[in-house]
């Protein structure tokens, strides 16, 4: 049970680890503003100073994170056959730039322009998932589609795949993204080249302390947030994996004194067997033969169990690994090598001993 336990758990986190997000994660650079009224109103010749840089790629500001879940509110629109509709949908407002820094994919319509007063206050982008929600049918169906969230009142410009904004714990859920107010922003993000970390990371700071040098400079990376995420998940595993590893040494040094036991037992019958012409390995499958029935139904046993348990867990994951018949296999033969390489000094000790030793013993 415990060793496919760990075999699915271990599957689990490499698929959230490696699970298309929607967006690049890499060499993203996230600044704090932390309210800092200096920085929300010199934003622009911030980000034009850190344009001028090598090693930096992309500039953008956002009100909140795409980590740990957005705020929603409701919104009103028309669905594909015309009719009033509302819904609550999740919120994100940013710059103009900001699914550009993000590498985020349009399936319909157009970004964000500067140049384009209405873009910066009337305009909407939505995800897949509020297209299915307010029922448009295919993505185009939305574009121009009116639409009002809280005192804004405007239209969908564009339509952008599926993103994750929370954890693989939840799925994805309608999202309308539109530009921030000006000087009302929380984050800077920066796509920066993690091929010269430490140069970038010097001139960035450099670049905050002229335009801003009474605000506190911090910085964090997008991924290691991510992967904070599922700290609690990342403990879980160190510890089921523990809780594995002094599992099977004790079961071992059990099994190791077992065997030694039921060699002593039939020690002369080893004997026997051997003036009778018994070979070696057939001493080693006589004695490892029955442990190896043991483990077989042990396997047996634990497979629904271990399937059971492990449907729980997965179970607060929206997106998961399907359990693999192979890792119940595997587990079943590592079971069976662990037990044989436990087993078998015993064994062939035995198997080897002179068996004038063994006829004399009594």
């Amino acid at each position: 049970i415990l060793l496919i336990g760990i075999g699915v758990i271990n599957s689990q986190m490499d698929f959230v680890s490696k699970k298309d997000l929607g967006f690049d994660k890499e060499e993203i650079l996230v600044l704090e503003v932390n309210g800092f009224s200096e920085v929300q109103e010199g934003i622009d010749a911030f980000r034009n100073d850190l344009l001028q840089g090598i090693g930096i790629k992309g500039v953008t500001v956002s009100r909140g994170l795409i980590i740990n879940g957005l705020n929603n509110s409701r919104s009103e629109t028309i669905d594909g056959a015309g009719n009033p509709v509302s819904s609550s949908i999740y919120r994100l407002h940013v710059g103009h730039d900001y699914l550009t820094v993000y590498d985020m994919e349009f399936v319909a319509g157009r970004n964000f322009n500067r140049a384009i007063a209405s873009d910066s206050g009337n305009t909407f982008i939505v995800n897949e998932a509020a297209v299915r929600a307010f029922g448009w049918g295919a993505p185009e169906n939305a574009l121009g589609k009116p639409f009002k969230r809280g005192n804004r009142d405007g239209s969908v410009i564009g339509v952008v795949r599926d993103f994750h904004f929370a954890s693989l714990q939840e799925a994805i859920e309608p999202l309308a993204i539109s530009v921030t107010d000006r000087g009302r922003f929380s984050r800077i993000t920066i796509r920066i080249d993690t091929g010269q970390l430490s140069e970038t990371l010097a001139f960035v700071e450099e670049t905050w302390q002229k335009h801003f040098p009474q605000a506190l400079y911090r910085y964090s990376f997008l991924d290691d947030r991510l992967d904070r995420q599922y700290s609690a998940e990342s403990i879980f595993r160190q510890l089921f994996f523990a809780f594995v590893t002094i599992s099977l040494l004790i079961a071992c040094l059990g099994l190791f004194g077992l065997a030694a036991y039921a060699t002593r037992q039939r020690f002369k019958e080893i004997g026997i067997r051997k003036v009778l012409g018994a070979s070696v390995p057939e001493i080693v499958a006589l004695l490892s033969g029955d442990f190896l029935k043991l483990v077989l139904i042990a396997f047996i046993v634990a497979c629904p169990i271990a399937y059971y348990a492990m449907e729980r867990w997965l179970a607060d994951f929206a997106y998961r690994i399907d359990i693999e018949w192979w890792l119940f296999l595997f587990a079943g033969g590592l079971a069976i090598s662990i037990s044989l390489l436990t087993i078998s000094y015993q064994a062939i000790k035995a198997a080897l001993t002179n068996p004038v030793e063994a006829l004399r013993h009594e």
